[in-house]
Order: C-alpha cells, then sequence, then structure tokens
C-alpha cells in the first residue's frame, strides 16, 4: 500500500540544495510531495521529476486581483501546484483561525487544489476530549472534496526532536479514523503523521495501520536524510 512522502521546506531558502533534494527523487515517485517556499516554487517546479506533485504551503484568501502581496490559488495553479497545506500551527499561531481556513478553502476548490490540513494539541493522553480538540480544527468546506490528506501533529513534536510514542499515534489515527468517517462518509481521506519524522524512525511511523504517509520538516532540507526517507517510503509503494 502507498505511504506519502511529502516535505515542508517552511521558510528556508537554499535554491542548490533545494535543487539536489528533488533530482535525487526517481522519476514516477508519485508518492512524494514537496511543499517549497513561495520564491522557490517555480525553480522547483521546472526541475520536479515525472510523477512528484508540486505542493504550496499557504494560499491566499482572495482571488487574483487588487491584493499586494497575496498568491492566489489561480496563480498557485497556474504554476502546476497541485495542493496545499492548510492549518499547520506555525500558520495557525499568525491568525490562520477557522473562518481564515474556510475562506482558502473555498479558492481552493474553485482552482481544484487538494488540502493537506494539519491538526494537532499538545496533549500526550489520548482520550475522546483531546479527538474532540482536533476534530474541532476542522473548517467547514472540507465536504466538498472528493479527496483530502490531514496530517495530525502534536505540537509537542513539531521541531522538537520529540517524536510522539508509537502508541499514541495509532490510538489518535484510530479514534481520528472513525470521527472524519462519520463526519465525511462520502471522502476519501488519508491520515498522516507529522513530527520531528526522521529516517531513523519513518518506518515504524509507516507501519502504523491507519497511517498512510508522513508530513516531514527539518529532516527534509538535509540530502543524505532525505534520500534515506524516499528509499524507506518507496519500499511501502
Amino acid at each position: 500500500m502507498m505511504k506519502y512522502l511529502m516535505a515542508n521546506w517552511k521558510a528556508n531558502y537554499d535554491l542548490s540544495l533545494f535543487l539536489e533534494l528533488v533530482q535525487s527523487i526517481p522519476e514516477g515517485s508519485n508518492f512524494v510531495s514537496i511543499f517549497p517556499p513561495f520564491l522557490a516554487l517555480w525553480p522547483v517546479a521546472k526541475n520536479l521529476p515525472f510523477g512528484v506533485n508540486l505542493g504550496a504551503q499557504d494560499v491566499s484568501i482572495y482571488q487574483s486581483g487588487a491584493h499586494t502581496g497575496e498568491t492566489s490559488a489561480e496563480m498557485l495553479s497556474a504554476m502546476g501546484v497541485h495542493q496545499v497545506l492548510l492549518g499547520h500551527s506555525e500558520r495557525r499561531s499568525q491568525g490562520d483561525d477557522l473562518r481564515c481556513l474556510e475562506q482558502k478553502l473555498a479558492q481552493m476548490t474553485a482552482h481544484r487544489l487538494s488540502p493537506v490540513l494539519c491538526i494537532g494539541a499538545n496533549q500526550k493522553t489520548v482520550d475522546d476530549a483531546l479527538i474532540a480538540a482536533l476534530m474541532s480544527q476542522l473548517p467547514a468546506g472540507l465536504e466538498r472534496f472528493h479527496d483530502f490528506k490531514i496530517a495530525y501533529e502534536p505540537i509537542f513534536a513539531i521541531g522538537t526532536g520529540e517524536v510522539a510514542d508509537i502508541d499514541h499515534i495509532a490510538n489518535v489515527l484510530k479514534k481520528l479514523d472513525l470521527a472524519l468517517s462519520t463526519r465525511y462518509p462520502y471522502s476519501e481521506i488519508a491520515l498522516l503523521y507529522g513530527g520531528s519524522v526522521k529516517a531513523s524512525n519513518v518506518r515504524d511511523i509507516l507501519a502504523i495501520g491507519y497511517c498512510s504517509g508522513v508530513l516531514v520538516g527539518n529532516a527534509s532540507i538535509e540530502l543524505k536524510s532525505w534520500k534515506e526517507l524516499v528509499e524507506i517510503c518507496r519500499t511501502f509503494s
């Protein structure tokens, strides 16, 4: 069963490294998605191997037009972007609330961009309260998409080097799978895990039954680590 490998390069910029990273991916690796910063979208798009997916880290709530500094869904689509990260904790902390996410989803719907929606909490105990908190982070409008991805990223694991316990991840994803299938019965949903994912732990994470892939931050912009991640994920495809 294919497992997705999604690389969030965040606000980093090293074009020569970026080109090395994308050129190291074998052609036909349709399980891989790259989310560069906006300034690197075009050079990455021009060098992306066949089959690899291009994503954006954000999208404007506005249509193209008189909105200085914004990057519209239409612009992203024209550049070859197919997926957009939404709701990452680093964006929510900058003011991306549910209303904002709903507006972004509306723009994405108009230009057929697929959401990769991040949800997370700082709680290590898996209980009904945690699942309710995670589900409350899902904006209205997701039901308009035939398929989308949800990335569970516990806040205590983002950029800290601390990976959530495998049992924790498995329990959360199992409960989320049930809750999501109840709320969105007509959508195909892939559940991902994100938070200090690296080559040394990705195999155990991907072996979790309800885990369809990983969202990787720091380890996706280190060439040796990235190559290892691609090869490990390839074995699941």
